[in-house]
């Protein structure tokens, strides 16, 4: 993916890298640790699927759907379709409500509904990195999306780290890597995960 900043081609882009890692699990796989430490590789899928749910409500406002509940197996089915329903239901939830640049009341703060699409595909990003390291994957991102999500990101970071979403903290304190490190490097250890 070259630069660009269109939230809804990043957030595609973020999916497909999703989807990529996520057809590559192996049954054997759903119980191994993941670097997102309270997850294994079964929470961490059903994180990102519940997510799509979470998501979609934002936009429509009525928000049903509770990210962060990853107990038990793949809700109702197949992963992959799983995460496909779910996308498709937010990016029709998000045509059909506006504009990109309208203001919504999220959970975490009063946004624009492209930065909180911005937002979900951070999580997606760093989500995929964490379930190719689980399953012993390629861990290698979209360098394009790798660069725009980290320069997005640098900024907020401090105020990020102080943020919690039902108790839980969504980043970890960063790790440090050489200043040498690749921009992904860089991007993993912001977000709290050792490359």
């Amino acid at each position: 993916m070259a630069q660009q900043s269109n939230p809804i081609e990043m957030n595609e882009a973020a999916a497909q890298g999703f989807r990529q890692r996520l057809s590559g699990v192996q049954s054997n796989q759903m119980n191994s640790p993941t670097p997102c430490t309270e997850w294994d590789v079964q929470a961490l899928i059903n994180h990102n699927i519940n997510a799509t749910g979470f998501a979609e409500g934002v936009y429509r406002g009525n928000v049903t759907v509770n990210p962060q509940d990853v107990s038990g197996p793949l809700p109702g089915g197949n992963g992959l379709e799983l995460l496909d329903a779910g996308i498709s239901n937010v990016l029709d939830a998000l045509k059909s409500a506006g504009s990109l640049d309208q203001q919504i009341d999220t959970p975490f703060r009063p946004m624009t509904r492209g930065v909180f699409l911005i937002d979900m595909t951070w999580d997606l990003l760093v989500h995929t990195w964490d379930l190719a390291k689980g399953t012993n994957q390629d861990t290698t991102l979209d360098s394009g999306l790798v660069e725009v999500i980290y320069h997005a990101f640098v900024p907020q970071m401090d105020g990020l780290r102080q943020m919690e979403f039902q108790g839980i903290k969504p980043m970890g304190p960063e790790v440090s890597v050489p200043a040498s490190a690749s921009l992904q490097d860089r991007f993993i250890g912001m977000m709290g995960r050792q490359p």
